[in-house]
């Protein structure tokens, strides 16, 4: 039996509805959790297919005819070659340091500056670059080595104030 898989967009509640054979599944957060909940599922029902199969098969050699159901008597025997079910998804810690969001940025902002550039919107290219070029003056301040401190010099106090033009 052809299983179909369907994922699509909910805009009302900003999430992805998951469906397996016209068969509403549940909401994800993402796409990829989405589809790999349809891949989970469409990979159960095709062992239960299987499984149905079998049966009939050992059913048949054993000389017993049982009654089967007519949906597992209509599937046909298979193998499935091509799909390879995906790892479950795992939480995964990650230290966000401004260093590594200073370099995501960066190519962001590269990214977008080759298609503003691609498209021939050159006031905004030029926009993107002031952008990047202050990104990048933020990530040299924050990879270069800091400088010693300097010490700092006692001042007497003064009444009057100097004012230099």
């Amino acid at each position: 039996m052809a299983h179909t898989k369907a994922v699509t967009y909910n805009f009302k509640n900003r999430d992805f509805d998951a469906s397996v054979n016209g068969e509403y599944i549940g909401s994800f957060p993402t796409d990829l959790d989405a589809r790999m909940a349809c891949n989970r599922l469409v990979l159960e029902l095709i062992e239960l297919d299987n499984r149905a199969v079998e049966d009939a098969e050992e059913a048949m050699a054993i000389g017993v005819v049982e009654p089967v159901a007519e949906a597992s008597a209509e599937v046909p025997l298979f193998e499935v070659v091509d799909l390879i079910p995906m790892p479950a998804v795992t939480a995964t810690t990650y230290a966000n340091t401004p260093i590594d969001a200073l370099a995501r940025t960066m190519v962001i902002l590269s990214r977008n500056w080759q298609r503003a550039i691609r498209a021939g919107r050159y006031a905004d290219a030029e926009r993107i670059e002031a952008h990047e070029q202050a990104v990048r003056s933020q990530f040299r301040s924050l990879s270069s080595p800091s400088l010693p401190p300097v010490p700092v010099v006692q001042q007497r106090p003064t009444t009057s104030r100097r004012i230099n033009y």
